[in-house]
C-alpha cells in the first residue's frame, strides 16, 4: 500500500472516530465498538507504515499558508516508534474495559 495513503488513514481515523462517537453517544455498545475498531485500524496502519519509515522520507503536504510556509506531515523513525507504542497502548486499553 502507498505510504502516503497510510499516513492519511492514520491522520483521519481519530477524527472520523470522534465524530462517530458523538453521533452514537447514546448507544454504549456501538460507541465502544467504534472506538475499538478505530484503534485496531490505527494500529494496523501504523504497523504497515513502519517499514517505510527507514527506507525513505514520507511526506504528506496539506496546503501552503504562504509561498514559503507549507503545512505538511513527515514521517521519521523516532516518531514511528512513538506512534506504534501509543497506538498499541490505546488498543490494549480499549480491550481491557
Amino acid at each position: 500500500m502507498d505510504p502516503v495513503i497510510l499516513l492519511s488513514i492514520i491522520l483521519l481515523t481519530p477524527v472520523v472516530c470522534a465524530v462517530l462517537v458523538l453521533v452514537f453517544s447514546r448507544f454504549a455498545n456501538i460507541r465502544d465498538s467504534i472506538s475499538l475498531i478505530s484503534a485496531v485500524i490505527l494500529f494496523t496502519a501504523v504497523c504497515l507504515l513502519f517499514p517505510f519509515a527507514y527506507s525513505n522520507s514520507i511526506e504528506l503536504k496539506l496546503f501552503n499558508l504562504l509561498p514559503e510556509i507549507v503545512v505538511k506531515f513527515r514521517v521519521e523513525s523516532l516518531g514511528m516508534l512513538f506512534a506504534t507504542l501509543r497506538s498499541e497502548e490505546h488498543t490494549s486499553e480499549l480491550q481491557s474495559h
